[in-house]
């Protein structure tokens, strides 16, 4: 067994509850002193006082902590310690200093079958912090403090683990630290996944699109092995409600658990793959007027969850010991469209593909940017547009960009043209994100 000790945050007063479990400790101790066994103890709780607040898992938590200290034969304990008792004694502390000394942890033990413990949500990868559900009207959050990387992974595997219904994890927290506790040789079984060098699974982020693909490479060749799009347009529409409505609350909720989602999905797609890097762009958009209509500004700014996605996948690659890797997306969606693009890699594929070749290449000097297209192929991939435009010389991507802003040319191939193989709902038929997928 291990336990971790954590420093922690609460903005509620637990004093009184810490108070309860402490009656229920004491009182089961010294029952299991007099030879009673844990069933009896159980029913004679059920007529203790002023535990109202504790539900029968706490109770039997409780005890079960009373056992363990017998068990370890630690008898004829003082609770709050001796030298809390001998400055009682002699008057050197308040009575209710001598009370507060007194105040045992809240516990709850572990259970694998309850997503490692029944009481407490663990949030540590969202949002830093661990819920404590003493019931359903009464949460209590642990916000826990900046945390070491390594330190950080063997929370992230906890928390995993207890998801996944393989780990018991028994809690205890007071005012100021919060106990983890679990079978460490649990903990750290690993499971190779044989994942491939050349294989990169590459995201293209869009507020009601993530294009995703997966390419193999053989040196400078890159081949795509499995493409899709994942559209959560429906997750962003605009409802005409207030922020407070009940709509509006729901719809805010379920795009966040579906994007959870597609990160899972994301994952066991690596993973079957055998992808050796998770390639996304290095997005830094702050909320701002973009000059490009208000419902531009409302999508990018209030929708567009990005740190969910990021923080996610960051986790299930540490996890998976998957690499990473984030790269500039500088005129990705431009050089992915202008090479890529056709009626099965529409414009978030041919731009995921972009962003996975620079991610296999990063660090590679000179391989930020692919060959620069010639005129010829632009003719043949615009067949429409005027000779004229093509009297214009370029010798970089950055200037062929300009040509293309200059002259208004779309380059994009819009996801409604596209010949997709399937289109089904993610994981069952209630979700709201599509998936087209194009193997």
């Amino acid at each position: 067994m291990k336990t971790i000790k954590i420093p922690i945050k609460l903005q509620s007063d637990i004093k009184d509850l810490q108070r309860q479990c402490s009656i229920v400790i004491r009182y089961a101790y010294n029952r299991f002193k007099e030879g009673k066994n844990q069933k009896e103890i159980r029913l004679l709780c059920k007529d203790l006082k002023n535990i109202n607040d504790l539900n029968s898992w706490l109770i039997q938590s409780c005890i079960m902590k009373a056992k363990n200290l017998i068990d370890t034969k630690q008898e004829n304990i003082i609770f709050g310690g001796k030298f809390n008792f001998i400055q009682r004694t002699q008057n050197k502390i308040s009575k209710k200093d001598y009370q507060n000394n007194r105040l045992l942890n809240i516990i709850s033990q572990g259970e694998m079958l309850k997503n490692g413990n029944r009481m407490f949500d663990f949030r540590i990868i969202e949002d830093n912090q661990i819920i404590f559900k003493l019931n359903k009207k009464n949460h209590i959050s642990i916000q826990l403090p900046k945390l070491k990387k390594n330190f950080k992974k063997e929370l992230y595997e906890l928390q995993e683990l207890g998801l996944n219904k393989k780990l018991p994890i028994s809690i205890e927290f007071n005012s100021e630290f919060i106990f983890i506790t679990f079978e460490e040789n649990l903990l750290y079984q690993k499971v190779e996944n044989n994942l491939k060098d050349n294989r990169v699974l590459g995201l293209d982020l869009n507020p009601n699109y993530i294009g995703l693909n997966i390419s193999e490479f053989d040196g400078e060749k890159q081949d795509i092995v499995y493409s899709c799009i994942f559209d959560i347009s429906k997750l962003t529409q605009k409802l005409n409600k207030s922020s407070s409505s009940k709509e509006q609350k729901y719809q805010e909720n379920k795009r966040k658990f579906e994007l959870y989602q597609i990160c899972k999905e994301i994952q066991n797609l690596a993973l079957y793959w055998k992808c050796k890097k998770i390639c996304i762009e290095d997005l830094n958009i702050r909320s701002k007027q973009h000059n490009k209509g208000k419902n531009f500004n409302r999508l990018v700014n209030n929708k567009w969850n990005r740190n969910i996605i990021y923080s996610n996948l960051r986790k299930r690659c540490t996890l998976n010991n998957i690499q990473f890797v984030e790269v500039n997306p500088i005129y990705s969606s431009f050089i992915g469209n202008l090479l890529y693009s056709n009626d099965k890699t529409p414009d978030p594929i041919a731009s995921s593909i972009e962003i996975s070749r620079r991610g296999y290449f990063k660090y590679i000097k000179n391989k930020f940017y692919p060959s620069l297209i010639k005129i010829e192929d632009l003719y043949d991939q615009w067949k429409k547009t005027t000779d004229q435009m093509f009297t214009h010389t370029y010798s970089s991507w950055k200037e062929l960009f300009e040509i293309f802003k200059k002259s208004k040319l779309k380059y994009r191939f819009p996801l409604e043209e596209g010949k997709f193989s399937k289109v089904f709902s993610l994981r069952n038929i209630k979700s709201n994100i599509t998936l087209y997928s194009f193997i």
